[in-house]
């Protein structure tokens, strides 16, 4: 299991995960459509339909939407990006956990356990836990 797989659950099974990226695809397609408008309005602009300052009016704007919307649609994929490289942190973490805390030292092993399990004690050398 990794990175693909972590992307698969985000965007398939995860709360707003499809949700996410419905919102990406959204903002492109919004982005898009001012650029199309953008393009017809210069169009019309050098057939003389409209005149130049109607159209710096009007493009200047657009262009600044658009600006935001690429940042929005930045933010979105920094966001799902960051998503899966925690998750593959954790994953990772969790493959290699035991091997990890049984080269800890007893300070660093208790920080961890803490950190896992509510309450948990030893007996016979193991550990029994409640997990949190």
């Amino acid at each position: 299991m990794g990175r693909e797989a972590l992307q698969a659950s985000h965007a398939n099974q995860c709360p707003g995960g499809g949700e996410h990226q419905a919102a990406i695809e959204r903002l492109r397609a919004e982005h898009k459509r001012l650029g199309e408008r953008i393009s017809a309005m210069y169009i019309d602009k050098l057939d003389d339909k409209i005149g130049g300052d109607f159209y710096d009016k009007f493009a200047g704007e657009w262009r600044e939407e658009q600006l935001r919307l690429q940042r929005e649609i930045d933010r979105h994929e920094a966001a799902e990006q960051s998503y899966i490289d925690e998750g593959v942190q954790i994953l990772e973490l969790a493959l290699n956990a035991q091997r990890l805390f049984e080269r800890q030292g007893p300070r660093q092993k208790r920080r961890l356990l803490n950190f896992v399990l509510s309450n948990y004690s030893w007996e016979d050398g193991k550990v029994r836990a409640t997990f949190r």
